[in-house]
């Protein structure tokens, strides 16, 4: 391209070694900067000689005239923007500003030597940046420029939220303002002239140079002599001084302060204006709660997007973090004040995947809400818990049914919600296991305990009988979710394992692979120690099948009616979980039997000590009834039951403190139990009958001793319903040693059928030595919690001082710990005594983790 070259007498062989200049000189390369000042002023940059520009900056510099050329290019700066322009238009604001800012690039590209080697080496303002903040001084402040152009873009903003629709070529027009208003400098740029006849004290080649304070933070950055073209003096003396806007850091040209000042509040406060109005719209509320937080949801999300493709399209990213404060203050932060708990949960409940993952999109914007949805989330499935788990330790009727299809379809959704929902956000690993934490304290555990480990009895024995093994074994995994989150697990064990040791006792031999199974899923989720007692049991019982084998064997015992059978079970008393030892007055025959199983046994085992406990067993009966009708039929009992019915093939009736002496049960409640469960369940074949009402209908106590196995049992027909309680845990304190109890000949039992009494009163009569009273098991449950936390923080930490692993702690989980500071203390102790934890050796409140 052709330049017209402007007339000089300078030779343009670039970077010649040259003689020092002097002033005139020195005028004359300034008068030639300034016509290609007024060419790039008027737009015609063609006709630049760039050479000429760069060596004249070049030649100026070095022979210290910069300071003159600086402060020139300056002062020429000002006296372009400072003229009247009246009635401009939006469009003339914003295509001057596009102009200038042509203007200056072009001016920082040839004045480039200048700005190298004399405005940075001097610290001083660049050229774009000195005259883009004259520009805001001298055009955009004066008229309110600027507030109109700000104006003019809020409106539009505006009018694309209302209308939901945005125009890309409008968008440019707005992002284009934005981002010159983000541009401008923060530094205010004053420049004062004097005449000379008033200052002459600083020659054209010299410069001041300072860093002084003289007012309002107000920097003086240099004074020079300038030569003045075309004005009524020749030379005069610019005093050049900059402040910062807001404090800024020095010499950072652009850290937006013009920006915040004048556009970020307006913005903010429109932006403000509008969503508040969007967000009461939003609550123009629909009846049915589900639909009004979906909508919520929906409008919210909405609006987020929308405003973040207005950011994108419109303006600029760093308007994004402060619109979006704002935002969540109006549409997030009183999420929880406007939907209620109840609306909230029931949303949890039937809300969809696209529910709840706009739910935890939205929410996880503001960590207080976030928190607060956890919150919600745990109080949701302690509730759930709360309506699944009867209050009862057993189930009645289709209870365990109903039980078990309540915690499946809870386990579902609690799956759906943190797998499908939240994807495994780490953020709520712990909510469902705290949930469960808080049921089981908030609960009575042992209640809880006794209904999983009873629904573990119901499938285990529906899976002896070969009941919808399918459906059990699904159960079963429903079991074994729940009992994952148990936390008092030793209690667990030791129900579990007393109900195992009925079934044992129970069932036959050959299907106790299932239970062998249930115990390694035991063993895999607790440990090998968990399961020690269990597996015991279980090897009692194949040893105890050996035994019986062999001692047939030596014995060569023939199986038919005519013979008594017993079946030896040698168990070990530190697995299984039975009641204290009873004495019986044995039978001669029985006692025959046991003492030859006896000798056997110690003929295998010399050193081990064998005890007959005659409580736990078990009885298969053959009955011939001899009455009106002749009926046969089979009872299945306990023993104790069995020595009970054996007393009636001599009498007809007796007092229970006679039954007492006979049989030699030094358990009365034991014996109680048994002999109401012969009386009250499946057909009742003996009756209870006060002796009060005995001596009213049949004869006077004088003579009852006399009337053994003769008084007709047929002329008393009483029910014991009439005079007893059918609530078992006040009968047996109703049972009275001078009660009679005979035999009820009205026993409607059908010939050749089996009848099967309960024995199993472990859980009546006897309280479990290893068991927990609710107040020690809770704090044990709250030691665990304690516990872990405790670990995990100084696993991250290394090291802690005491009152931080208290506070730690006790943030964790203020409802449930709060208060518990000495517990917190006691448990740090015992970690330290099982060296899980170690105190410094200089600061006894010092604490680390030991790996």
């Amino acid at each position: 391209m052709e330049m017209d070259l402007i007339p000089t007498n300078i030779s343009f062989n670039p970077f010649r070694i040259e003689s020092l200049i002097d002033d005139h000189t020195a005028v004359s390369l300034y008068r030639g900067i300034y016509e290609c000042l007024e060419l790039i002023k008027c737009g015609e940059t063609h006709k630049l000689s760039f050479e000429f520009l760069y060596r004249t900056c070049y030649r100026l510099t070095i022979n210290n005239y910069g300071g003159m050329l600086y402060c020139g290019v300056l002062d020429f700066i000002v006296e372009m923007l400072d003229k009247e322009r009246k009635d401009e238009t939006l469009d003339e604001i914003v295509n001057f500003w596009k102009t200038f800012e042509v203007t200056m690039d072009t001016l920082h590209d040839v004045l480039m030597y200048l700005e190298k080697n004399f405005i940075i080496s001097n610290t001083k303002v660049p050229i774009k940046t000195a005259g883009m903040s004259i520009f805001l001084k001298y055009y955009l402040l004066s008229s309110n420029r600027i507030v109109n152009v700000i104006n003019y873009v809020l409106e539009q903003l505006n009018y694309i939220r209302k209308s939901k629709k945005l125009d890309i070529n409008f968008s440019k027009e707005i992002r284009f303002i934005v981002e010159q208003i983000l541009s401008l400098p923060s530094i205010e740029i004053n420049i004062k002239s004097l005449p000379e006849d008033i200052v002459d004290t600083i020659r054209l080649n010299e410069v001041c140079c300072q860093s002084k304070i003289i007012e309002d933070d107000e920097l003086i950055s240099l004074k020079s002599k300038i030569p003045v073209i075309n004005g009524a003096y020749d030379n005069k003396i610019l005093i050049f001084t900059y402040k910062f806007n807001h404090k800024a850091p020095e010499f950072n040209w652009r850290d937006f302060a013009i920006f915040n000042q004048f556009f970020m509040p307006y913005f903010l406060a429109k932006s403000r204006e509008y969503h508040e109005k969007e967000f009461e719209m939003s609550h123009t509320l629909d009846k049915d709660s589900i639909s009004q937080i979906r909508n919520y949801l929906n409008k919210c999300e909405q609006n987020y997007m929308f405003e973040k493709m207005i950011v994108e399209n419109c303006l600029v990213f760093q308007v994004w973090e402060e619109l979006i404060k704002e935002m969540d203050k109006i549409w997030i932060h009183p999420f929880f004040e406007r939907f209620s708990s109840i609306n909230l949960f029931e949303f949890f409940l039937i809300g969809t995947k696209n529910d709840l993952q706009q739910l935890f999109r939205i929410l996880s914007r503001v960590p207080e809400c976030l928190e607060k949805l956890k919150n919600s989330l745990k109080q949701f499935f302690s509730i759930r818990l709360e309506k699944i788990f009867p209050v009862d330790e057993v189930f009645i009727n289709d209870g365990f049914k109903k039980f078990i299809d309540k915690v499946h379809l809870f386990k579902c959704r609690s799956e759906f919600i943190f797998i499908e929902c939240f994807k495994n956000n780490s953020m709520f690993n712990q909510v469902l296991s705290v949930s469960f934490e808080d049921f089981f304290l908030n609960r009575n555990a042992t209640t809880t305990i006794n209904l999983m480990v009873n629904g573990f009895d119901i499938v285990l024995r529906s899976l002896y009988n070969d009941n919808k093994i399918d459906e059990n074994n699904k159960h079963l995994d429903t079991l074994f979710w729940l009992f994952k989150y148990v936390s008092n697990k030793s209690l667990f064990e030791i129900k579990y394992r007393t109900l195992l040791c009925k079934r044992l006792m129970e069932f036959d031999v050959n299907k106790r692979n299932i239970e062998h199974n249930i115990i390694i899923k035991l063993r895999g989720e607790c440990g090998h120690g968990y399961t020690l007692k269990l597996e015991g049991i279980l090897a009692d019982m194949i040893q105890s099948e050996v035994l019986n084998i062999e001692f047939q064997q030596i014995n060569n015992e023939i199986s038919d009616l005519s013979n008594t059978i017993i079946n030896y079970k040698v168990i070990t008393p530190n697995f299984w979980i039975t009641h204290p030892y009873i004495n019986f007055s044995f039978l001669n025959n029985l006692n025959c039997k046991l003492d030859n199983f006896t000798q056997f046994f110690y003929s295998k085992y010399e050193r081990r000590k064998l005890q007959w406990h005659l409580g736990e067993g078990s009885a298969i009966i053959n009955v011939n009834l001899k009455s009106q009708f002749n009926k046969s039929f089979t009872i299945e009992c306990s023993t104790i039951q069995m020595f009970i019915l054996d007393i009636f093939n001599t009498f007809d009736f007796i007092s229970f403190e006679e039954m007492q002496k006979i049989i030699g049960c030094s358990d009365i409640n034991l014996l109680k139990h048994n002999l109401l469960c012969l009386v009250f369940e499946n057909e009742p074949l003996l009756n209870i009958i006060p002796i009060t009402r005995w001596k009213e209908i049949t004869i006077s106590n004088n003579n009852l001793n006399e009337n053994k196995g003769i008084f007709g049992i047929t002329e008393l027909n009483i029910c014991p319903k009439e005079h007893f309680s059918t609530n078992k845990n006040s009968l047996i304190a109703s049972v009275s040693l001078t009660d009679i109890i005979c035999i009820n000949n009205d026993a409607n039992v059908k010939g050749n059928s089996i009848i099967k009494y309960n024995y199993d009163s472990l859980d009546l009569n006897y309280e479990i030595k290893q068991n927990f009273d609710s107040e020690g098991s809770s704090i044990r449950d709250k030691g665990y919690i304690i516990d872990s936390i405790i670990v995990r923080n100084l696993k991250k930490n290394k090291t802690l001082h005491i009152d931080d692993i208290t506070r730690r702690v006790i943030n964790h989980n203020d409802v449930l710990l709060h208060g518990s500071t000495e517990l917190i203390v006691e448990r740090l102790e015992m970690l330290c005594q099982k060296e899980f934890v170690s105190k410094d050796l200089f600061s006894q409140n010092l604490y680390s983790y030991v790996p």
